[in-house]
């Protein structure tokens, strides 16, 4: 049976570092570091930082990521939370809190939307990402306190959750972008340059992606093992109904009138160019409307069926006075 509190707790990898915004405080007073144009990786694992610092140089702008579960909210969160140097006060969703600490200094949860926000918090983001370089199941912890960052890792979750419904296994690169932004400053706004979050799939696996998707939205083709055969005279493509002989001939089962004289075309007129710029056209129909691609086929088609078909049709054409398509 499972301890209450201590065994029962959600799957959890263990935390191994995190990666900073910001440079390290200053020695004095409590004003934050500064705001850096890079990551910055802490870790109080020796051989994680050796392994960083071997795949990184000094500034990095962009770490490789895979994010270790399935959904946006188990990899990501935001709220708005207050801080002390005894710890947390509470936390928020800018609207009611979540937690907040007793007079004694233990947590409790409100029930949802029962406890208005008291004020004095801030925006924080913390994001869970496997870094390969480490070669280690465990988690670092990317850390932002900025509105901008948590908004563009918001949406870019969710828009990368959206191509699978699993964040598993999709190569990420987390960067930092330089973006103007408005502030204020005394009684006017000012535009000024910040070095901000955001997070993307790999260009290699968009590539495959990109290529799976024009490939789903193709439409299905009757499959053969040979030329597409298509009716001269009705325009309909021929399947089961043409046993051997009738494929032989190059004339369709059809039910023709005694007193009606009915020549059908050469069965290599009928032929279609399987694919390419002119796919699914027939042999007599490039004859009459484009003899150059014509020519091409004859001269480059990858099927030496097409390619003689195709050189039976010039030679045909060239005895014609008049096509009959």
């Amino acid at each position: 049976m499972p301890i209450k509190g201590l065994t029962n707790q959600a799957p959890q990898f263990p935390m191994i570092g995190e990666l900073r915004k910001g440079a390290p405080k200053p020695e004095q007073g409590n004003a934050p570091g500064k705001d850096l144009t890079y990551f910055r990786f802490t870790s109080d694992v020796p051989e994680a930082l050796e392994a960083f610092e071997a795949a990184y140089d000094g500034e990095p702008r962009l770490i490789n990521a895979f994010l270790p579960f399935r959904y946006v909210d188990e990899n990501w969160e935001a709220w708005q939370e207050a801080w002390v140097a005894g710890g947390l006060k509470h936390r928020c969703d800018g609207e009611y809190v979540v937690r907040i600490q007793d007079d004694d200094g233990a947590y409790t949860d409100p029930e949802p939307g029962t406890v208005k926000c008291p004020g004095g918090c801030k925006p924080s983001g913390r994001l869970k990402v496997i870094i390969p370089e480490l070669r280690r199941l465990a988690y670092v912890l990317v850390l932002t306190t900025s509105k901008w960052d948590i908004h563009n890792l918001d949406s870019q979750l969710r828009a990368l959750y959206e191509i699978k419904q699993d964040l598993r296994g999709i190569p990420l690169q987390l960067r930092r972008r330089p973006q103007k932004k408005s502030m204020p400053q005394g009684k006017k706004r000012v535009r000024r340059e910040m070095w901000l979050l955001s997070i993307e799939a790999a260009p290699t696996y968009v590539e495959l992606q990109l290529a799976a998707q024009e490939a789903a939205a193709l439409p299905e083709l009757p499959e053969t093992t040979g030329p597409i055969v298509v009716d001269g005279t009705t325009g309909e493509i021929m399947g089961d109904e043409w046993d051997e002989e009738t494929f032989a001939a190059g004339e369709p089962e059809l039910e023709v009138e005694e007193d009606e004289e009915f020549i059908p075309p050469p069965d290599f007129l009928v032929v279609q160019i399987p694919k390419g710029e002119r796919a699914g056209q027939t042999l007599g129909w490039l004859a009459e409307n484009d003899p150059d691609y014509l020519q091409l086929v004859a001269d480059g088609a990858k099927d030496p069926s097409v390619r003689e078909a195709a050189q039976l049709t010039i030679e045909w054409a060239a005895g014609q006075m008049q096509m009959p398509f």
